[in-house]
């Protein structure tokens, strides 16, 4: 796929610049049996949360989603354009942070983004560090199966070295796997809280479906830097375009009364499953409208989940709660196979609002 770095560059860079990250995740390619590997973290064989993958590939992102991984990014380096990657330079060795902050409403109640920072809080306090994880009795902790894990003298089924292929320019990350020992989700999306004052706000917006995911995409990344979200542009991009046979790539804006994009929500469906991947506001309610809009929108459609990610305070006031990972598991099973068609088209805030909370009217 076009802009994106090769599996060999990819790997090239883990191993100068994260070798403990291939010690301590499975390294995930696309032959490796993603079922067996599930397996492995619920048994605690795999004692983190993270695996990493030197493939950048929107197929192989489908059937990690499909099967509840969330799917972001871990940074490596950024090199000048025409820098080769095995000239091993050094760079920024952070894991593609924004803010190591919690986001939590303002003083004056608005949300300030999704799945998007609580994903980057989980990850500036593991990821960042050097993983810790050991089993008892073994120099390498990690679990030896089917093209799953490497050593330094392994090489994965389908990846060559550096010197049997031409190694691409601007290796700026590398595929991070999330599946989190808890997951924060909204399950009762009908109880999504809305005061007065917010409904009184909805009228002041339209909000749409219909063309959002490029332009919700960048305002994120212009909202938050270019961070994990920005090594997966055309990853997600392909996706939204092209979806797979398990997800598709979506996004929810939120337009003021002047028709400016002011608000928006980055996600993926699996099935009856909404994930937040960012989002962002720019205008005071407007991210509290979004939030009420798309919760809305998720119920008249039939979503039972809404995955938020990390757990912040805020997200638990909505009424979303720590969900362990088997229970998550599960409700991926349950869920995943419907079809839901994630669409909406431009429409007041709270005509949308009313058209659940108050079918009769509406």
């Amino acid at each position: 796929m076009e802009g994106v770095p090769s599996p060999e560059a990819v790997l090239q860079a883990l191993r100068q610049r994260k070798p403990l990250f291939l010690r301590f995740m499975p390294l995930i390619t696309p032959t490796t049996d993603l079922d067996q590997l599930v397996q492995l973290y619920r048994a605690g064989i795999v004692r983190t949360e993270y695996g990493i993958s030197a493939h950048l590939d929107p197929d192989l992102i489908d059937q990690l989603a499909y099967r509840g991984y969330f799917p972001m990014a871990i940074k490596l380096e950024q090199d000048e354009e025409s820098r080769d990657v095995s000239e091993g330079q050094d760079g920024n060795d952070g894991a593609g942070k924004e803010e190591e902050q919690e986001k939590e409403p303002d003083q004056d109640g608005e949300q300030n983004g999704q799945g998007d920072q609580a994903r980057e809080d989980k990850e500036g306090k593991h990821v960042s560090e050097q993983p810790q994880e050991q089993s008892p009795g073994t120099d390498n902790p990690s679990p030896q199966f089917s093209d799953a894990t490497v050593s330094d003298s392994q090489e994965p089924t389908g990846i060559a070295t550096t010197t049997q292929a031409q190694v691409r320019p601007q290796v700026h990350g590398a595929l991070l796997t999330m599946l989190d020992f808890e997951r924060c989700c909204h399950l009762h999306l009908k109880d999504f809280p809305a005061s007065r004052s917010d409904l009184r706000n909805a009228k002041k917006f339209t909000v749409t479906t219909e063309g959002m995911f490029d332009t919700v995409f960048e305002a994120c990344v212009a909202k938050h830097g270019e961070n994990w979200l920005g090594y997966l542009r055309e990853c997600y991009k392909e996706l939204n375009k092209k979806p797979r046979p398990h997800t598709r790539f979506v996004a929810f804006g939120v337009y003021d009364a002047q028709g400016q994009l002011v608000a928006g929500d980055l996600g993926y469906t699996v099935g009856a499953i909404y994930t937040s991947l960012s989002g962002f506001h720019l205008v005071k309610n407007s991210g509290k409208v979004q939030l009420i809009a798309l919760s809305r929108l998720l119920v008249k459609l039939g979503f039972a989940v809404w995955d938020l990610g990390m757990g912040l305070p805020y997200k638990l006031a909505m009424g979303a709660e720590l969900v362990p990972r088997e229970t998550f598991l599960s409700l991926v099973h349950q869920h995943r196979d419907s079809f839901i068609d994630f669409q909406c088209p431009v429409i007041n805030a709270r005509q949308l609002i009313d058209q659940v909370d108050k079918p009769s009217v509406s």
